[in-house]
């Protein structure tokens, strides 16, 4: 099972044994945000173009990604964005495959930058051909300085996997 497979909320629910709160009134305390020039901008000159695709892939990297992005500006690019990416938590409960799009405020850090994973510069698998980043390294920001990373491929018969190395000072 996929996450995919999740059509309805009853199966959440119930493959994952959740509890649904319905909270009146949730976020009307919560101070409405007018968005910047550039997200209007972007979503003006996008909005038609996903409506005439009309695909989910369209509408996702049209409209969702530019307004993502734009929260993850407004906390200073202090939270994790991730697309695409192959999370794979607890087959026996159906939480495998890849989110489309994914917002997470943890503490940790990727050892690679958005820009080199979503080009690929850090593929790490198959190691012959270097197609798909499978591998990554996440540090938490508040206890690590983080000093630089590589990928070792001089050491790639050594796995179908590129390793991969950090550099990093105790906090």
């Amino acid at each position: 099972m996929f996450y995919s497979d999740f059509t309805k909320i009853e199966q959440v629910v119930t493959a994952l044994d959740l509890t649904v709160e319905d909270i009146p009134h949730l976020f009307s305390q919560i101070p409405i945000i007018e968005p910047s020039q550039r997200l209007k901008e972007t979503l003006e000159e996008c909005l038609d173009l996903a409506a005439s695709i009309s695909t989910e892939k369209a509408r996702s990297e049209l409209i969702i990604t530019p307004i993502l992005l734009e929260i993850r500006r407004l906390f200073k690019n202090k939270i994790g964005y991730f697309s695409g990416n192959t999370f794979n938590i607890d087959a026996s409960k159906g939480l495998t495959g890849a989110c489309d799009l994914l917002l997470e405020s943890n503490k940790l850090k990727s050892a690679f930058s958005l820009e080199q994973l979503q080009t690929k510069q850090v593929a790490t698998y198959p190691s012959n051909e270097l197609t798909y980043t499978l591998d990554y390294i996440f540090y938490n920001s508040e206890r690590i300085e983080f000093i630089e990373s590589q990928l070792l491929k001089e050491a790639k018969m050594a796995s179908d996997h590129i390793p991969i190395m950090m550099k990093f000072r105790l906090r």
